[in-house]
């Protein structure tokens, strides 16, 4: 059997390297390992991040019945052949990069790649719109706005915008990389703009002495609304529901410059409702489930979504810094002393509580069952969202970093001197990991797109997630 193992990889390499029609000439060219590494060649050239799921499931069939070969075979020559084989294909493996150049600056902590159809966005921090082929990284175009940004690149319409601090939003045309259109808000952009149903949504703060909320038409850029904060500036990042949009903010006509909490209807920017919260920090705002969740101080509020009107409030034990929805109707915290708790969204009550306090650096991920969190700086924990039973935990080279990010089976951990570690989600098992990475990882199909620093500046990369 050895020997007839050893025959295929040989044919196998062979038939790598000579034309189709050589191929079919060769009587050795029909052997089940040829098959699998022919097909592994032809989809690799075949590979594009957009609609590649199937292509990509097919593959990793084919990488892995070459694998258990690998794994049960026992011929050094045949294992180091196979090796070289599935190399490119193990899960981890880099499919392609670009290089930024040493004018990159701090790109991939603050900007992640944008990732539309066959093309992939970066916005560098230096101003900079760069657009890449997305099955090989080749560069399409690029557009220098000579701004400095700190957000990621927009996807919109058939345009990618790139947005400046100042408040200036410049599109160009996905395929060519010309001007679409250009607007500017009426000052400093104050959180990262989101796209979403043909608009675009900003906050600036820098509309004295009102804040501002605008929203752009993704097609042309005119303005379709403004709705201004009544002396007051948006406190936190908005959030859009089906038909609203939620922010917190101050308001100076209220003693101690206390806060409100606003709805506003997302087509037309008309301010639905506001709620006055009696608290002297910015109040914490979440919404799920048709509801929107405060919490201010020592207290957790729902209001509906659609009138603002209180649904329920709550005295907790601890005062809440961190607030996080849950995808089974629970309400996630972290309190002034660093521990976990996880409240019914229906009432407020207490589900249960961490023992010990965990590393708040690292903001916890939510799935509708799990939540993974980092009790101190280097382990990650998986624990049951219905009673906080631990499922696994993992002991890390390096302190965390985060965003954690979740992918399908597996989970993307950022380190703090640049590893990125991916863990299987059932058990916390290291299935690779790689170096010098930064930023924060984005998925794409079955790809992964993450920054890397180097001697020369830093680079987009684009791995092999292995998703079947």
């Amino acid at each position: 059997m050895r020997g007839r193992v050893r025959a295929w990889v040989v044919a196998a390499g062979f038939a790598l390297c000579v034309p189709q029609t050589v191929q079919a000439e060769e009587p050795a060219a029909s052997t089940d390992i040829e098959v699998l590494v022919k097909k592994l060649g032809d989809e690799q050239h075949a590979v594009r991040v957009s609609a590649t799921q199937a292509l990509a499931a097919r593959a990793a069939r084919e990488y892995e019945r070459l694998d258990a070969l690998y794994s049960n075979c026992d011929d050094p020559e045949v294992r180091t052949r196979l090796c070289e084989i599935l190399k490119p294909w193990r899960p981890g493996a880099e499919v392609w990069s670009f290089d930024l150049g040493a004018s990159s600056g701090e790109y991939g902590y603050d900007t992640p790649p944008e990732v539309r159809g066959e093309t992939v966005f970066v916005a560098q921090t230096n101003g900079e719109l760069v657009a890449l082929k997305a099955s090989d990284g080749t560069k399409r175009w690029a557009f220098r706005s000579g701004e400095n940004t700190i957000f990621p690149a927009l996807s919109v319409a058939d345009a990618a915008c790139i947005v400046s601090c100042q408040g200036k939003v410049r599109a160009r045309k996905a395929g060519t990389g010309d001007e679409a259109w250009s607007s500017a808000t009426c000052g400093a952009v104050a959180s990262p703009p989101i796209a979403r149903g043909g608009a675009i949504y900003l906050v600036s703060n820098a509309c004295e002495p009102n804040g501002q909320v605008s929203c752009l038409d993704a097609d042309s850029g005119r303005l379709r609304w403004a709705c201004k904060v009544q002396e007051g500036k948006v406190q936190q990042e908005l959030i859009l529901l089906e038909d609203r949009l939620v922010f917190a903010h101050t308001s100076n006509q209220l003693p101690d410059k206390r806060y409100k909490i606003a709805g506003v209807d997302l087509a037309t920017g008309k301010l639905l409702w506001e709620f006055e919260v009696a608290t002297l920090k910015p109040p914490l705002v979440s919404a799920a489930h048709g509801a929107v969740y405060a919490a201010a101080g020592r207290r957790l509020l729902a209001l509906n979504a659609k009138d603002g009107v209180k649904l329920s409030e709550r005295d907790v034990d601890c005062e809440v810094l961190d607030l996080l929805p849950g995808g089974d109707g629970s309400l996630l915290g972290i309190g002034d002393d660093r521990k976990l708790r996880v409240w019914e969204t229906k009432d407020g009550a207490l589900r249960w509580s961490s023992e010990r306090p965990i590393f708040r650096r690292i903001t916890p991920l939510l799935t509708e069952s799990r939540i993974f969190f980092a009790p101190e700086e280097n382990t990650l924990e998986c624990a049951d969202l219905r009673d906080g039973r631990r499922l696994w935990h993992a002991d890390l080279a390096e302190p965390l970093r985060g965003p954690l990010v979740k992918g399908p089976g597996f989970l993307l951990v950022p380190g703090d001197r640049g590893t990125l570690t991916c863990l299987r989600e059932t058990d916390g098992k290291t299935l690779w990991w790689r170096a010098e990475t930064f930023g924060t990882p984005v998925l794409a199909g079955p790809f992964i797109l993450v920054g890397f620093q180097s001697n020369q500046g830093g680079k987009v990369v684009c791995l092999r997630s292995g998703l079947k």
